[in-house]
């Protein structure tokens, strides 16, 4: 399948089970078919149904999942999958809690999958901000008492950061900084 699945059912029918999961990564992984790492032997046959191939010329085992954020993994492919569409489909968000109850996975094991699926959306070839970049922070009410995380700030909020290249939408082209032409708002002058 080139194009990601439009709605749920189609995402159901397409990745409907293990084996649909598997001949999936198998076109992306091996285009144009098998070829053994260790001998480049293009021999080769799945062990019973598992992602894993095995050399007919040299024995080697390789696994489909190996170098990729599935590697080693005990979780089938579909849950993989399953927790890829979630999050990408959810416009406010999927916290690792809503993760779990929705795959039927403890906590800790939805909150690693989160984390791993988060790293792996990040593009290592971004360009970093450059240029005039506003910062702003706000406090938000944190619920939860006695929490395993230290949020800073004040008791009961968490500081949030977020910055932004400002971009000029005609031209496409950041606008130099010019320490005239700010105002600084916030009442502190330490800009």
């Amino acid at each position: 399948m080139d194009r990601f699945p439009r709605s749920l059912v189609e995402f159901q029918d397409t990745y409907r089970d293990e084996d649909a999961c598997i001949r999936y990564l198998v076109e992306r992984r091996w285009p144009h078919g098998f070829v053994c790492p260790a001998c480049g032997s293009v021999k080769a046959w799945q062990l019973n149904g598992r992602p894993v191939w095995e050399c007919r010329e040299c024995g080697r085992q390789t696994s489909l999942t190996a170098g990729t954020l599935m590697a080693k993994t005990k979780l089938a492919l579909r849950v993989w999958f399953w927790a890829a569409y979630l999050m990408t489909t959810h416009s406010n968000g999927l916290s690792a809690l809503q993760l779990a109850n929705q795959l039927g996975l403890n906590y800790r094991t939805a909150w690693l999958l989160e984390a791993k699926l988060r790293r792996a959306m990040v593009n290592p070839e971004r360009a970093l901000l450059s240029g005039l970049v506003e910062i702003d922070q706000a406090e938000i009410p944190f619920r939860q008492k006695n929490s395993p995380i230290d949020v800073g700030g004040h008791e009961g909020m968490i500081t949030v950061v977020g910055a932004v290249e400002v971009v000029d939408r005609k031209t496409g082209t950041t606008p130099r900084w010019r320490p005239d032409a700010y105002v600084d708002v916030s009442g502190d002058h330490n800009i």
